[in-house]
């Protein structure tokens, strides 16, 4: 974070609003990560702002999109959605695949919460058919775990398997609610069964876990 607030600094110095716009976001990105969202929606709003003046469309739909992710960690779905889906409409537009994905990957999360089994089971599948794609092995990992915080059942180990092959560290920010839905799919299944599935989960190809996923959404 003290590189990033250097880097708005420097930017502004010699006058490169593009650097003090990306500065900013990951700046934004990396407050909300540590535990600071009101910091981070603070630096993302200058951002988007400046984004905004830039007529930086790419830019303002990514920031759009992490000041909905804060949204929805303090509790504000209406607001999350809103911004989620004019970020899609955005990235749709500008055929921005990686974008997309991603939007569609926390639209998922807020159907779900929302009752609307149908369409996140759709907009999953979307996403996850994108990000496998593209070869985003993060992108699935956090794809994966999204669907078994959902599920709440064994499908949770493919993501565990799959984040611990490409050393695909949480930020601390997730990593409480991951810790306790492993305990609590641990608590369902026992020691034994968890075990098990932990195992199967290790021994998936990427291919295979995403066929899993989508079988999963499909019941």
């Amino acid at each position: 974070m003290r590189c990033y607030e250097a880097s708005v600094a420097l930017c502004r110095e010699i006058g490169d609003r593009q650097g003090e716009a990306t500065a900013l976001a990951n700046l934004g990105l990396a407050a909300w990560q540590h535990g600071d969202p009101a910091a981070g929606r603070g630096q993302l709003e200058a951002c988007l702002a400046l984004r905004r003046e830039l007529r930086d469309e790419v830019g303002i739909a990514y920031v759009l999109h992490l000041l909905a992710d804060i949204a929805w960690s303090e509790g504000k779905p209406i607001e999350a959605k809103s911004l989620n889906e004019e970020s899609l409409r955005m990235r749709r537009r500008l055929g921005d695949k990686w974008g997309i994905a991603y939007s569609l990957d926390s639209l998922v999360v807020i159907a779900w919460w929302q009752g609307d089994r149908a369409r996140a089971r759709t907009l999953f599948a979307e996403s996850l058919l994108l990000l496998n794609e593209l070869g985003s092995q993060h992108g699935l990992s956090d794809t994966f775990d999204h669907l078994a915080g959902l599920l709440a059942d064994e499908g949770r180990h493919a993501a565990a398997a799959q984040r611990e092959a490409i050393r695909a560290a949480l930020p601390p920010n997730v990593r409480e609610e991951y810790e306790r839905q492993v305990a609590g799919i641990r608590g369902q299944l026992g020691d034994e069964g968890f075990r098990a599935a932990w195992i199967l989960g290790q021994a998936m190809t990427m291919e295979r876990a995403v066929r899993y996923a989508l079988e999963m959404t499909a019941m």
